[in-house]
């Protein structure tokens, strides 16, 4: 998602995309993809739980309550600090 936001950011500043040292070869389905492939590790690295013969909430829970705990991690941390997403328009670039 940085990678994405990185290139939408670099393009609204007006700055081609010629003037960056390196390209990814497989913009922008390089980036989507390694999301894709993200969010299945995610739900399927504990799918043991649905293959028991009996579902047991407990197991569902202790697998997957990282989940709600990092968004929740995450939320309560940009409300805590009042952080907010920077302007496309605004991103600050180190070019040398």
């Amino acid at each position: 998602m940085c990678h994405l936001r990185f290139r939408k950011a670099w393009v609204a500043q007006g700055r081609s995309l010629s003037d960056l040292k390196y390209r990814s070869r497989f913009f922008p389905y390089g980036p989507w993809l390694a999301i894709g492939l993200f969010v299945v590790v995610l739900l399927g690295a504990n799918s043991s739980v649905f293959q028991k013969p009996v579902f047991s909430w407990f197991d569902f829970i202790a697998n997957y309550l990282m989940i709600p705990t990092f968004i929740v991690l995450y939320v309560g941390h940009r409300w805590w600090h009042k952080t907010r997403l920077v302007k496309l328009t605004e991103c600050s670039f180190s070019v040398d």
